[in-house]
C-alpha cells in the first residue's frame, strides 16, 4: 500500500509527499496510525474542490468520459468519496488562489 511506503521512505529520512485521490477514510487512517505507530509525522492535506471545478481543471478529460459511461469506476461519480473529518490541513482551492493555498501548506511547517 502507498501509506506504507510512505512510512518507509519517512522512516528512511525522506520527506515523502504522496498525491493521490484516497477514497477511503479506512485506508487514510490506516496510514496516519502506521506512521504514528513508527514515530513518524504525518499531515494529511484535503484538497477539496466542487466536482464541477475539477471537471473544468481536468485537462485529460478523464471525468467527462466518466460521465459518459466510458470511464467505470471514476471515484466522485461512479464510487463513493469519504471526506476527510480532521484533516491537519483543508484547502479549498475553488475559494483560495494557489498561492493563499501554498501559503497555507508551507505554515504546517512539514
Amino acid at each position: 500500500c502507498v501509506g506504507e511506503v510512505a512510512a518507509l521512505m519517512a522512516d528512511a529520512g525522506l520527506i515523502c509527499l504522496v498525491a493521490l485521490i484516497s477514497p477511503c477514510a479506512a485506508n487514510r487512517d490506516a496510514a496516519r496510525r502506521r506512521h504514528q505507530e513508527m514515530g513518524l509525522p504525518f499531515f494529511e492535506i484535503f484538497v477539496d474542490a466542487p466536482l464541477a471545478t475539477v471537471i473544468e481543471r481536468d485537462t485529460k478529460g478523464l471525468y467527462q468520459r466518466a460521465l459518459a459511461g466510458d470511464y467505470p469506476d471514476m471515484t466522485g461519480i461512479d464510487q463513493p468519496y469519504e471526506r476527510p473529518l480532521s484533516s491537519e490541513l483543508h484547502l479549498r482551492t475553488a475559494e483560495e488562489s494557489q498561492e493563499v493555498c501554498l501559503r497555507r501548506l508551507l505554515a504546517l511547517g512539514v
